[in-house]
């Protein structure tokens, strides 16, 4: 009767005090079937968030459980419907997601869909910052115990469109574009795309033109050809890398031209 009438019910009204991750549980169900929690659930739910999310069961949780049902979590087809699910029952602010919103979770549908049509890699890290984006990352990495390099990772993520975006709007070339893009990972890339029209624009162009294209020398290049090893080296190796985005050179040998070097005599 409760799978013809839509519904998810809870076996016993302890049952998210026995478990907390339960709640997580019924609101991975709720939007991967489209159910309700039947009104005994909801009660029983209500009681396990306490007052305002203050005092909620999830608070006795490990951030390591926590941190592995946000993972299941983003694994679903749709986790940014997941995420406003949690907002409005309260759960978002345990797993420190009480400054998304409904903008961090309409930019977290679209990332998940972004990396599904392209063949992007898509991870809990990155669902975070997408849903975290201008704000604040240290109520999530204490909730999900995200230390190291996973808590620095969400702290890039989460700050990129404010740390380029203007400077991406602002960019007229392609050098300038690999200036500011190069040093960013595929996942910051990522969430640059979900973004204003202006940025996806700038960072489509330079995946497009600049992300795939082979430098045309090396440093051993330049000391074969007789440069001394040093500061000029990694200015010419610039100057090169530049011409070559502008389109003033297409080869090994126009760009050692372009240094006033002769390529090296064959052994």
């Amino acid at each position: 009767a409760d799978l013809q009438a839509g519904l998810l019910r809870i076996l016993h009204p302890a049952s998210f005090v026995d478990d907390p991750t339960r709640m997580l549980r019924l609101a991975r169900f709720a939007v991967r079937f489209g159910f309700e929690p039947s009104e005994e659930t909801r009660r029983a739910l209500r009681a396990a968030l306490g007052s305002e999310g203050r005092g909620s069961t999830l608070e006795t949780v490990s951030p390591d459980r926590l941190a592995a049902e946000w993972a299941r979590g983003c694994s679903e087809p749709d986790p940014g419907a997941l995420l406003a699910w949690l907002s409005a029952w309260g759960l978002a602010a345990p797993l420190g997601l009480a400054a998304a919103g409904a903008q961090g979770a309409e930019r977290v549908s679209a990332g998940r869909a972004l990396c599904a049509s392209e063949g992007r890699s898509w991870d809990p890290v990155l669902a975070l910052g997408l849903a975290l984006a201008g704000q604040p990352c240290g109520p999530a990495r204490g909730a999900l115990g995200l230390k190291g390099g996973p808590g620095d990772r969400l702290e890039r993520l989460a700050s990129v469109q404010e740390r380029l975006g203007s400077s991406l709007a602002a960019a007229g070339s392609l050098d300038a574009l690999e200036r500011l893009l190069g040093p960013c990972s595929e996942a910051e890339r990522t969430a640059l795309l979900v973004g204003a029209p202006e940025r996806v624009a700038a960072v489509q162009r330079y995946e497009r033109e600049a992300l795939g294209l082979s430098p045309l020398l090396g440093g051993r290049d330049l000391v074969a050809a007789g440069m001394v090893e040093g500061p000029a080296l990694g200015a010419a190796l610039s100057r090169v890398r530049s011409a070559q985005l502008q389109g003033e050179v297409a080869s090994r040998q126009e760009a050692l031209a372009l240094l006033g070097l002769d390529p090296p005599e064959a052994p």
